[in-house]
This record gives C-alpha cells, structure tokens and sequence, in this order.
C-alpha cells in the first residue's frame, strides 16, 4: 500500500510505507490536546451530578467515592445519620461501573467502540435519572435507585477516562490533582509540571459544581439532562478521534497514562 490513506470523513494520514518507524505519529498532538479536552469535560459533568446527588437526594457523593468508603466505615458509630441504603447503593452501582468498563475496554484499544458503549450507556442513565426524579416523588427508599444509577454512570465514565486517562485528569477525583498542582508549585518544589491542565481540572470540578447549584432550582432534570448531552457529546468526539486515527504497525504503541489515585 502507498500513497495516502483516508477514512470516509477523516483527515488524510500518511500510510504506513511513507512513515519511518522512527518519526512521530501523524496527528498526535492533536490527538492528545482533544483527549484532555474530553477528559476535562467529563470532569466539569462529576461537579454537576455530585452536587445532583448530594444536594437533591440523599447527601450522598456518586462519583467521589473517597467520601462514601468513610461514610461506609461510620455507619457503625454513626447511630442511624448515614444513609446507609444511599451510601452501599452508590458505593456498589460504581464500582460495578468500573469493573464492566474495565471488561468492555479490554482488547479494544484504539477501536472507538468503548466510547460507543460506555459513555452510551452512561448518557442513557444520567437521562434516565432526572426523567425519574423529575416525575417520581422521592419517598425514603426511592432516592437509592436514581442514586444507584447515577453511580453507575459515573463509573462507566470513570472507567473508560482510566483508559484514556491523560496524567492529573481522573475525572472523578482531583484529590492526587490537587496534590500535584501544590506539591509543584512556587510554594513547593517549583517544578510548575502540567499545572495548566491540573487548574483546570480543578476549575471545570468547581465550575460543574456551581451550574449544578444553579440548575438544581430549576429541577434535577434540567441538571442531569446537561450532564447527559456533554457526555454524549463526548462519546461521539472520542469515537470519532478513534476512529480516525491510523495506527503504524511500525510505531510501539503508547499506553495511557494513569493517575495514582
């Protein structure tokens, strides 16, 4: 094969006889600037389903599960102030998240169909959740199962971020963030390392925060329904990027860097 090789409504990529084993993959930088871009969008839909479900249901995190594992560990000295029901449903909904991303994205590196299916599938729960806690009235019980498959979603999006992950953008979290933007800072080493990308993680977490506040007075639906188009958004970019991108069997293939936390 020579020449040029080009996808149906992708960029022409050199072919794999025009690149030397040694140069640089056509495109990459672009690539990694919008895997970031994606990366911190899903960041911005945490801050704004966290509140959903701390705010609005039950006082319970979804996708910061750091807060549940304690509220988990209380419940024996707590005397009846955790949500136990809330706390165990979120708790287990995520990590199962987390497990069937793992499962999907095996093997499927650089196909797209991760994206497909997993932010899919968590479009359709964020949806699906404030539809329910838009038209049900929330009785006692009732709060575990939106908080359950808000829980879900979060880690079928925590899940396949971990596999795109770029370092200091978990998605979920920005507690290691956190540590890395002061640790590096004037005030610390000085090193000043991504610190661009680590602010803004920060920034977008607060700044979901905030819409989700202001949208929650309007209703949890208006809050989730945002929450589920970004995400869609992000699934149809992050296939496409995939889908799109010409792998040279030449090159060693670049694993994902992946936060510690």
């Amino acid at each position: 094969m020579s020449g040029w090789d080009r996808r149906p409504g992708c960029a022409a990529l050199p072919s794999a006889d025009r690149v030397q084993p040694t140069a640089v993959p056509t495109g990459a930088p672009a690539r990694e600037r919008a895997r970031i871009v994606l990366l911190l969008s899903l960041t911005f839909v945490t801050g704004v389903v966290d509140v959903v479900s701390y705010v609005g249901l039950d006082h319970v995190f979804v996708a910061n599960m750091t807060g549940n594992v304690v509220l988990l560990g209380a419940v024996v000295t707590a005397q009846g102030s955790v949500p136990i029901v809330s706390v165990a449903a979120a708790f287990a909904a995520f990590v199962l998240g987390a497990a069937v991303a793992g499962r999907v994205s095996n093997g499927r590196e650089g196909s797209g169909a991760p994206a497909a299916i997993l932010l899919g599938a968590s479009t359709v729960l964020l949806a699906g959740s404030g539809a329910l806690l838009d038209v049900a009235p929330l009785s006692p019980l009732v709060p575990a199962v939106p908080m359950g498959a808000l829980a879900l979603a979060m880690g079928l999006q925590g899940g396949w971020a971990r596999a795109h992950a770029a370092a200091d953008l978990p998605t979920v979290v920005v507690t290691s963030t956190l540590v890395g933007l002061a640790f590096q800072s004037a005030l610390g080493t000085g090193e000043h390392q991504r610190w661009r990308r680590r602010a803004a993680a920060v920034t977008l977490l607060v700044l979901g925060g905030l819409a989700g506040g202001l949208l929650l007075r309007v209703g949890p639906g208006l809050a989730l329904g945002l929450c589920a188009g970004i995400t869609a958004a992000v699934a149809v970019v992050s296939w496409r990027v995939e889908r799109c991108t010409t792998t040279n069997p030449t090159e060693p293939r670049i694993r994902p860097q992946h936060s510690n936390k």
